[in-house]
């Protein structure tokens, strides 16, 4: 039980500093180059963008999913990835379903500027969490390929080589700032 509780804890913790990393220089919420005031003067276009886009990525998913999930010649049982693959693609196909029906109505049947706000809205926590699990993904990644230093290779890299060189950095800091304002 502590063994994974330990795990736990530690995925945790990656998960808040990627959040608070998305938050502090990622923009959050927010595209990249797109405000919210933007997104709600074209919310149309935006929706349309979505509803193209979107059976695109399931589809190149669920050919994926497919093609890694289904049983080789060489194994005699089936596992249930073949069936877990079956369900999967119908939930996304509904999925994907579902949100073109909810655009096509915000986007042409209704003219609300509350109901825009609420798809930008739901839109934006949507961006929000994709980051997540990209930097979620990026910290996994150099966990699984970076080797791990023992506690007194830490101490001597910080020791020997950080102190002295942060103790220079801050001195030439310090001549180049009274030098400057001498």
């Amino acid at each position: 039980m502590k063994f994974a509780m330990y795990f736990m804890g530690e995925y945790v913790a990656m998960n808040t500093a990627s959040a608070v990393i998305i938050t502090m220089i990622f923009g959050g919420y927010q595209i990249p180059w797109v405000s919210t005031e933007m997104l709600q003067e074209n919310f149309s276009i935006f929706a349309i963008s979505i509803m193209l886009i979107m059976p695109i990525i399931v589809s190149i998913l669920i050919r994926w999913m497919q093609k890694n999930n289904t049983v080789r010649p060489s194994v005699a049982t089936d596992d249930g990835r073949n069936f877990e693959t079956k369900v999967l693609t119908i939930v996304m196909i509904g999925m994907t379903l579902l949100v073109e029906a909810i655009l096509i109505y915000l986007a042409f049947l209704t003219d609300s500027a509350l109901a825009n706000s609420l798809a930008i809205t739901l839109f934006q926590i949507a961006v929000f969490v994709v980051k997540l699990m990209m930097f979620n993904m990026f910290f996994i990644l150099i966990r699984w390929t970076v080797p791990r230093f023992r506690y007194d290779q830490v101490q001597k890299l910080g020791w020997y080589y950080l102190l002295p060189l942060s103790l220079f950095n801050l001195a030439i800091t310090a001549i180049i700032i009274v030098g400057v304002t001498s």
